[in-house]
């Protein structure tokens, strides 16, 4: 369903008066963050937007991944960073090839 404020991919070029109008609002927009409220909003507003894509990650992750990103972030914040043994202990498998992997696909996918 197309909202009134989306355009067909044909509708894509900006009318000049667009063009204007959302050169107004980018331009009080940077005027607005460069003030004190404005820094503080713009600082609450990017964290936010990053716990917002965490938890669409953390969604598409399988329990046992979620686990080992959730274990190797702590170990990050508190200055370690966890051998793949080590995962491999925490997740409880006998296995460091099956920590590997696991680490492998958090690292393909730009997590760790």
């Amino acid at each position: 369903m197309k909202h009134k404020h989306q355009k067909d991919e044909s509708d894509s070029e900006l009318s000049e008066i667009e063009k204007r109008a959302w050169d107004k609002i980018i331009n009080n927009l940077v005027e607005y963050f460069n003030t004190e409220n404005g820094t503080e909003f713009y600082e609450r507003f990017a964290d936010l937007m990053s716990r917002v894509e965490d938890q669409s990650v953390a969604r598409s992750l399988s329990d046992v991944e979620h686990r080992a990103l959730v274990f190797i972030q702590k170990e990050r914040k508190q200055g370690r960073s966890p051998s793949v043994r080590t995962v491999s202990k925490t997740l409880g498998f006998r296995s460091s090839r099956s920590g590997h992997r696991i680490v492998s696909k958090l690292k393909d996918r730009g997590l760790i």
